[in-house]
């Protein structure tokens, strides 16, 4: 019926809605009766006549007085600091028994004195009176369950309830106040004494005073076992055989803890939490070595002496489950909440960690088994024997890891042959004992060894070594023969028949082919081992070589740059190399550089040179600044000019006549770039074309007007004193333009 009618409130007031007829009243509903028998109303007076009903709101208040001072509203005593909270529901059920009502959603049931009782959202502290829950349908009206007027002390009966219930104000408080006692006396009693720590898993098992167990991950609690151990196979069988080896374990502690320290301690089990254990999944229970039990007292390890102390912190790093690549930061947090992480000072137990990891990490760097060795373990796992095919074996057994992880197809069957050829080493042996032990029958039971005529007075071995001489001499026995062509070649000889049996024969052949394989495969390797030695000799050299030339041009420039800081630092001017050399010889970097006469002096006429043409660049920028400077004008005119200026005096003061000459050099090159100045203004002027020469022979003043957009180019201006050359190369240009005629289209095909 929960589902059909829905509560809701208005204005305080609560009513009822019905969800599939809409319907909307506001006593409560029959239907609904018929689960529960009516509580009360919004109104007191709606109330059956006799009974008595009971308020809520003294009780709470008298719960509050006495929490502690300071103590949230609405929190209860096992919620307090510092006592270990069971779960959610457990909180309710207590404050259920107690008789406090509990906020429920609307019209929905609540416990009061731990009866059922239906509670209404819109007045939180309505008025209630105790009522049954019946199985059977009831009437809604509560007044013919009750006749008149009753005292306080008369009791409520319900059909088909065995129990009778009187309710008093009186009594109610002291059920109350009895029952908040029991329950904090139990709660203040009932401590942790012990936890479990659940291995692969977040939870632990919290054991308290009374047996009671729950459980814990750091964030709730909970009396029931949680969804992720039951997915992991955990029951509470199991973990009460974990809790009872826990506490056996946690006696046998004590008791060795006791005779260790020759006193009477009191026990203190009810007041700390006891070691972390670690649990299997499956059902084995053990106790963690590296955590150590609160029953062990810190004391026992003040007294230890500082290298024991320095073994238990060791001993906890060897049981923690730390890796090569940990730091201390982070494990530190790890192992805080062991006693033996306080036992050595701060920074020897940063020295004892980072020690402990370099041995993890030396530990880790052990070389595990050679591929070779794993394909050997192969042959022999698989019972390779003389008679096995490569191929075969190579086609079974390609998967198998050890097979793959050992070199090339080519490695793998010189390894596969060789093991062959071991396994044949052996064989011979074998069958030299079987030889012998025929021979020796025969001889029993035979008069006459000699009976068959042919070899019968020789020895075994003289047999054998005679088969050999016939298989050298005739066989042509090569590392690639087969026995089929060689036997038909030697089986005319009478050393064949001698030697009797035909495995005999073939075991002889092919003791012989591969002695002929070992002795191939053998000069094979000397002849590699040549040619490897003799490669790398050449490339020995070839190195050197290199090294040697690297070596020398570093100590080449090296000493360059040694000479030329020393012509920096004593060659201000240009000088001769004699007069220089005096000068150079007395600082001790003209031995240090270590080059020769030949090479000093290049360099040396290296440096003059950039001086004279720095000074030269001086010289030019001095004759620049002069204003009236033109392509024409005489040296001596512009002499009067700079010659007070530094530049002048210091350009070549030793001759006179070098500073006209180099004048007259620039001035001549100067000239040369005028020209070629205003031939590129005769190319970028687009007046003059293929078409100018005929227009001048019409119109004579076309070359005036030409003239005139050429004057006011500065090119054009800069050969105003060679007018002749300036006009000659016009009329060059122009000539030459016409005889080149009409150009080209620039989207014309070359052919």
């Amino acid at each position: 019926m929960k589902k059909v009618w829905e509560t809701y409130e208005d204005n305080g007031k609560p009513y009822y809605y019905n969800v599939v007829s809409k319907q909307s009243v506001w006593d409560v509903p029959a239907d609904l009766a018929t689960a529960f028998i009516p509580a009360t109303g919004s109104d007191p007076a709606d109330a059956p006549p006799g009974v008595q009903q009971t308020q809520p709101q003294p009780i709470q208040r008298q719960l509050q007085q006495e929490l502690p001072h300071g103590t949230p509203a609405g929190l209860s005593q096992s919620q307090l600091p510092g006592m270990v909270g069971g779960p959610p529901n457990m909180n309710n059920q207590i404050s259920a028994v107690n008789g406090v009502p509990q906020k429920q959603a609307p019209a929905q049931l609540y416990m009061q004195q731990g009866q059922p009782m239906l509670y209404s959202k819109a007045d939180p502290h309505l008025q209630a009176q105790p009522q049954t829950y019946s199985n059977t349908s009831a009437q809604p009206q509560t007044s013919q369950g009750v006749s008149g007027p009753q005292s306080n002390a008369e009791a409520i009966r319900v059909e088909n309830d065995v129990t009778h219930i009187q309710i008093t104000t009186k009594t109610t408080t002291e059920f109350t106040t009895a029952t908040e006692g029991e329950d904090k006396k139990s709660v203040k009693n009932d401590k942790p004494v012990g936890k479990v720590k659940l291995t692969d898993s977040e939870w632990m098992v919290i054991i308290t005073a009374s047996g009671r167990k729950f459980y814990n991950n750091g964030t709730q609690s909970i009396w029931e076992l949680p969804m992720e151990l039951d997915l992991m196979g955990y029951d509470g069988d199991k973990i009460d055989e974990i809790c009872k080896q826990y506490m056996r374990d946690k006696e046998s502690r004590k008791r060795s803890s006791s005779k260790r320290t020759h006193s009477d301690q009191p026990e203190q089990d009810a007041k700390k939490p006891k070691t972390v254990g670690s649990i299997d999944p499956y059902g084995h229970v053990a106790v963690i070595p590296g955590v150590i039990s609160d029953d062990d007292s810190s004391d026992h390890y003040d007294n230890l002496p500082e290298d024991q102390k320095e073994k238990h912190f060791k001993q906890m790093l060897e049981e923690s489950s730390i890796t090569a690549f940990d730091s201390f930061d982070v494990v530190k947090t790890r192992l805080m909440l062991d006693k033996r992480w306080n036992l050595v000072k701060p920074k020897e137990k940063r020295i004892l960690f980072d020690v402990h990891v370099r041995n993890l990490n030396k530990r880790d760097r052990k070389p595990a088994l050679q591929p070779k060795d794993h394909f050997m373990a192969l042959l022999k796992e698989k019972k390779v024997s003389a008679n096995t095919d490569w191929y075969k074996f190579a086609a079974r057994y390609r998967k198998d890891h050890r097979f793959k992880n050992y070199g090339t197809d080519k490695d793998r069957v010189d390894m596969f042959q060789a093991y062959k050829l071991a396994l044949d080493e052996e064989v011979p042996d074998v069958a030299n004992q079987k030889h012998a032990i025929e021979n020796s029958h025969k001889h029993t039971h035979s008069p006459s060894p000699s009976h068959n005529g042919v070899g019968g007075g020789h020895s075994h071995s003289d047999r054998e070594e005679g088969f050999r001489q016939l298989l050298l001499d005739k066989g042509k026995v090569d590392s690639y023969t087969s026995y089929r062509d060689v036997k038909s070649r030697i089986r005319s000889d009478d050393r064949y028949d001698a030697m009797g049996s035909a495995s005999g024969r073939e075991r002889l052949f092919d003791e012989l082919r591969d002695s002929i394989r070992r002795k191939d495969k053998e000069y094979l390797g000397r002849e590699a081992i040549k040619k490897r030695e003799k490669e790398g000799a050449s490339q020995k050299s070839e190195m050197e070589a290199k090294t040697n030339k690297e070596r020398s041009t570093y100590k080449q420039e090296e000493g360059q740059a040694v000479f030329t800081a020393l012509l920096l630092h004593v060659v201000k001017n240009a000088m001769s190399w004699r007069v220089a050399k005096e000068d150079l010889r007395n600082d001790s970097r003209w031995r240090d550089c270590g080059l020769s006469a030949d090479e000093k002096e290049a360099l040396f006429r290296e440096h003059t040179r950039k001086l004279d043409d720095k000074a030269a660049a001086r010289y030019h920028n001095l004759i620049e600044s002069y204003l009236n400077l033109k392509l024409d004008t005489p040296f001596e005119e512009v002499a009067k000019h700079i010659e007070g200026d530094p530049r002048y005096e210091r350009f070549r003061s030793e001759d006179k006549d070098e500073r006209k000459n180099e004048f007259e050099r620039y001035m001549v090159q100067k000239k040369k770039m005028a020209l070629k100045d205003f031939k590129n203004l005769l190319l970028e002027t687009k007046q003059i074309n293929y078409k100018t020469q005929s227009e001048i022979l019409q119109n004579p003043g076309v070359v005036e007007h030409i003239k005139s957009i050429l004057k006011q180019d500065k090119r054009y201006i800069d050969l105003d004193c060679f007018r002749e050359e300036r006009y000659t190369m016009m009329n060059e240009h122009i000539t030459d333009m016409a005889q080149r005629g009409e150009p080209r289209p620039v989207t014309a095909s070359v052919r």
